[in-house]
């Protein structure tokens, strides 16, 4: 018991680690902090068995513990209130959605709809960031012209694109029922992932909304079948070649988002406006990535009012929260929910939060 203990307890220092050392320097510690809820679990049942047993090593995981209260806090927060109500200000509405290339650019109809679209309409929120935007060459196809025109309710937009491929452009949106007076994107070392951001003028101030999709984990659907085939047949060989074609592509991943990471963490510094950072960092908020973009200025709405583990990538066993909206502590969240609403591999996230009166 003892040595397991001290294995798990060793598990979680290099997950500390890896938030603090880039994986471009350290890459080990970067695969650790997808398992971080686990061993918190782990060392909290170590603590509860040695204070059983009578037993100082029960300061082994309390010690981890305490040192890693903040990042625990990020990982599974627990709030017994809900956030107070504020009569002044302004409050707004936030969607944040990777919608998986806008359902494959499915044509929306009345007779048809687009689930995705189809979402967005009905929500109704105040500002709309979607990573993941998509539309089609073809007619059929759910096009430019037909994002326009649906979406004629927001009269400010940014839509960006990234890439043209035969049957599609991809890239990212934002729809804005406040003004956007200025615009731009934010570009890093990257295929197909970019950040755009919007200067939008809201309650007379002007905050800037960016809206992030950092660098996929380039992982197929054969790849994530891999560890699913792991349950029905188990043995050394598997795990072993299982284990090293995913760390592989991960491990890329990894170091290119770890770069990104760190110059949209410098970009955000130099910000000359409060401002809220949405999207699909792809990496869990153990992580380096989350780390430097949260930074120390920046809170986490889900961290700040949510309870529990609140994944919102959710794809067969891999069950992560990788989206998020981090704001400036000016900025207070009256709600924070995600959306268990199936059209995408991710969930739709969703923020009132207020903005104080200038």
């Amino acid at each position: 018991m003892l040595i397991a203990n001290l294995v798990v307890a060793f598990i979680m220092i290099m997950t500390l680690v890896g938030s603090a050392v880039s994986p471009e320097k350290l890459i080990l510690p970067a695969y650790t902090s997808l398992f971080f809820p686990v061993t918190i679990a782990i060392n909290l049942f170590f603590i509860v068995f040695w204070l059983l047993a009578r037993n100082w090593m029960f300061l082994i995981s309390f010690i981890i513990i305490i040192i890693a209260a903040p990042h625990i806090g990020n990982t599974v927060p627990v709030h017994f209130k809900k956030p107070k109500n504020i009569e002044t200000g302004k409050n707004i509405t936030i969607l944040s959605y990777n919608t998986k290339m806008n359902d494959a650019v499915l044509k929306h109809t009345k007779e048809k709809p687009n689930k995705v679209i189809q979402y967005i309409l009905e929500t109704d929120a105040d500002i709309v960031c979607i990573q993941e935007f998509a539309v089609g060459h073809k007619e059929t196809d759910l096009t430019h012209e037909d994002v326009l025109r649906i979406f004629s309710n927001y009269k400010y937009k940014q839509i960006v694109y990234k890439l043209s491929q035969g049957w599609c452009k991809y890239g990212m949106a934002i729809f804005s029922k406040f003004p956007i007076i200025n615009k731009d994107t934010i570009h890093f070392i990257s295929d197909s992932n970019i950040s755009i951001y919007s200067d939008i003028v809201v309650n007379n101030d002007t905050i800037r909304l960016i809206s992030n999709h950092l660098e996929s984990n380039r992982l197929t659907e054969q790849d994530k079948a891999k560890a699913i085939e792991l349950k029905n047949n188990f043995d050394a060989d598997n795990l072993t070649e299982t284990t090293l074609q995913l760390s592989r592509k991960l491990g890329v991943a990894y170091r290119v988002r770890a770069a990104q990471a760190d110059y949209l963490a410098d970009f955000i510094k130099k910000s000359p406006y409060k401002l809220i950072a949405v999207g699909d960092l792809n990496d869990v908020p153990s992580s380096y990535v989350y780390t430097q973009v949260k930074g120390k200025n920046l809170k986490d709405a889900f961290a700040e009012t949510g309870t529990g583990i609140g994944w919102t990538f959710n794809q067969f066993i891999y069950r992560f929260r990788i989206d998020y909206v981090l704001h400036d502590p000016a900025f207070q969240v009256v709600d924070f929910h995600v959306e268990k609403f199936r059209a995408s591999d991710h969930y739709p996230i969703h923020c009132n939060i207020n903005i104080p009166n200038k």
